[in-house]
């Protein structure tokens, strides 16, 4: 019995003709509308979950078109992985991330971009699988065909020439903004990895002290910064003491002492 005061509720309306009423199965719009903002985590892990979230992430081209590979997925992703993965996009794909991949090759990486020739952003930082006659292959590739590549992240990757600094960044397609020529300085306390607002065309640079092909950190001395480098003739003071070991570098004297 219902109270005197309470009314049957109205049976719903029927739904209007032509509309299709969505079946219990398949995924709401808007979580598909969130695929785009997933990382790949957790993309794979949408595509997962059921057959209408399935075919919704392998179906979409759009999804794959930034690519990036991240921990803990980055030690276990292979060539046969990430060609699958770059495959969904389609030929499509513009932006590469591989953060400390060791498992992929050279000759993997160089069929993902002869796959997708239009990348134009191509991070491989830590990937130590990688070599520097590989990369400038990859990156020549690039340049033969599209000529689009504007962006690489490339510190880590071993035995890192000057010439091959040299050939990397005669092949990258630069914009009118970048093409001033800036010291590549970074901060340690505010550089990242994943820092996509870093314009830099590349990352790494020649060392001015040790010549090796790395990130070159500024220092965090302001009156260090204006003062130019110039190691042929800049002398550092010093006192000869029993501690303290001398070492030359051409005419310039550095002293190294102890750690205690």
């Amino acid at each position: 019995m219902l109270p005197t005061t309470a009314t049957p509720s109205a049976a719903p309306p029927p739904p209007a003709a032509g509309a299709s009423a969505s079946s219990p199965g398949e995924p709401h719009a808007a979580l598909l509308l969130a695929l785009g903002y997933m990382r790949l985590r957790e993309l794979l892990a949408c595509a997962r979950a059921c057959r209408g979230l399935r075919d919704a992430v392998a179906g979409d081209p759009l999804l794959w078109r930034r690519l990036a590979v991240e921990p803990p997925l980055s030690h276990r992703i292979t060539d046969e992985a990430l060609l699958a993965l770059t495959d969904r996009a389609g030929g499509t794909l513009r932006s590469l991330h591989l953060l400390g991949c060791p498992r992929v090759s050279d000759a993997g990486l160089l069929r993902v971009v002869q796959r997708n020739p239009g990348v134009t952003e191509l991070f491989v930082p830590r990937c130590t699988g990688l070599t520097a006659d590989g990369l400038v292959k990859i990156i020549q590739f690039l340049h033969e065909h599209k000529g689009n590549l504007s962006r690489v992240r490339l510190h880590g990757i071993c035995k890192m020439t000057n010439h091959h600094l040299n050939v990397i960044n005669s092949l990258i397609c630069r914009s009118s903004e970048q093409q001033d020529t800036q010291a590549l300085y970074y901060n340690h306390r505010v550089h990242e990895v994943l820092n996509t607002d870093d314009g830099r065309p590349i990352d790494v640079d020649m060392c001015p002290l040790c010549r090796n092909v790395r990130l070159v950190f500024d220092c965090t001395r302001k009156d260090c910064r204006s003062v130019p480098l110039n190691l042929g003739s800049f002398e550092f003071p010093f006192n000869r003491t029993r501690n303290s070991p001398l070492q030359f570098i051409g005419r310039t004297v550095i002293v190294i002492p102890f750690l205690y």
